[in-house]
């Protein structure tokens, strides 16, 4: 049973559509924030002269939007669940909790 639940669990997380999704969340994201907005489009045109020059490579140099995405992902997860935790050693401290060492945690955005 053990093994049938952990395949589920890639096979939900692996069916998601995770690239749509947190593009989705993002575009939302900078659509509610008009200077981040502005802030990523400056960086974007300022940087390519033309749609030549942009590939994977050279779209990891624009700092801003990564961090874009990595906020996109912190707050709009596009995963089915939430992202798995386990407390270290001591424990830890969550919203004011004391969770006790190697409990697990979800934690949802």
């Amino acid at each position: 049973m053990d093994h049938l639940i952990a395949n589920a669990e890639i096979l939900i997380i692996g069916g998601s559509e995770t690239t749509a999704s947190l593009l989705s969340g993002v575009t939302y994201l900078l659509l509610q924030n008009p200077d981040a907005y502005q802030n990523l489009r400056d960086e974007v045109r300022s940087t390519f002269r033309n749609q030549d020059e942009i590939n994977l490579i050279s779209v990891n140099k624009l700092t801003y939007m990564l961090a874009c995405l990595d906020e996109g992902l912190r707050m709009y997860p596009p995963i089915a669940n939430g992202l798995p935790r386990m407390c270290p050693r001591g424990g830890c401290t969550v919203l004011g909790h004391f969770i006790p060492e190697n409990v697990g945690l979800v934690l949802m955005s």
